[in-house]
């Protein structure tokens, strides 16, 4: 039974969807039936596909030690959607000209949002240089001169792990009603809204394009029997492992990545199993 493997190279990692008909992958095996997509089931694949791309972008472009930001105006200011939209694009200005004059491209993902209790901030990631927390602090300054309050903080940075990526990217990509805002986002109109849910990224960052292969001379029966068994070098991430049946495309799945072994490091294993256990929330 034929299967097609899309391989994705992100750098310290390695993304792997494979796709096939039947279950386990033996031969013989059928395509399940598919079904008409409820709503749903329609907005829980879509929702795994923007978290899962954006995911990909990150890991592909971003690392340990770069700058996972946010953007605050003082409390009580309640800035538009424009005023926002303005603020960063002069914000954004200000840090490709400082990281052009250091020789550094200035790489980012962000997104606009209300709080809980309606204040405005910006979601950023963008990647290092030397004194990045000061960097940002002056540039957001200079950015809302005309609210800043002198001895008051509006920036808050923390360091960004690339284990944390995929929190990163579900955080970034999350829909209002998952974090509790949807009622601030209630006050906007329907433009706001969608300019309050939308991830943004720079356009000098790299768009991961899998390598596809088909193969027609195995199936995939093996990952379930001797289960998945990583690269020299790489081992797979126990977590990543997700396995099922796309009830939209009646399409069987396996997915999992593998993250590079540093100087040092011990693999936690040669082969990750439990494929019957690991189900994609899209299966649901």
């Amino acid at each position: 039974m034929a299967y097609t493997q899309y391989t994705f190279d992100l750098g310290e990692y390695t993304a792997y969807e494979i796709k096939f008909v039947g279950r386990n992958g033996a031969k013989g095996e059928k395509r399940a039936k598919r079904q008409k997509a409820t709503p749903e089931q329609m907005s829980r694949q879509n929702q795994w596909n923007k978290e899962k791309n954006l995911r990909y972008v990150i890991l592909a472009n971003f690392h340990t030690g770069d700058a996972w930001t946010t953007l605050k105006y003082p409390r009580g200011t309640r800035p538009d959607a424009d005023r926002m939209r303005a603020d960063w694009k002069k914000f954004r200005r200000l840090m490709t000209t400082y990281y052009k004059k250091h020789g550094i491209p200035f790489k980012w993902v962000k997104r606009m949002e209300i709080g809980k209790r309606g204040g405005p901030h910006i979601h950023l990631l963008v990647n290092h240089i030397d004194n990045i927390d000061l960097v940002i602090k002056e540039m957001w300054q200079k950015t809302i001169e005309d609210l800043w309050i002198k001895g008051r903080n509006y920036v808050n940075i923390a360091p960004f792990d690339i284990d944390g990526a995929e929190d990163v990217a579900k955080y970034l990509a999350a829909e209002p009603e998952k974090k509790g805002i949807e009622g601030q986002y209630n006050l906007f109109g329907e433009e706001e809204q969608k300019a309050f849910t939308r991830v943004d990224t720079s356009r000098n960052l790299i768009r991961p394009q899998p390598e596809k292969k088909k193969y027609s001379h195995w199936t995939v029966a093996r990952f379930f029997r001797d289960g998945i068994k990583p690269r020299k070098g790489f081992y797979v991430v126990p977590d990543s492992v997700k396995c099922g049946v796309n009830k939209i495309t009646g399409y069987s799945y396996i997915y999992y990545m593998e993250k590079r072994l540093k100087e040092g490091d011990r693999s936690p294993g040669d082969r990750t199993g439990g494929l019957a256990d690991a189900v994609f929330p899209i299966d649901e």
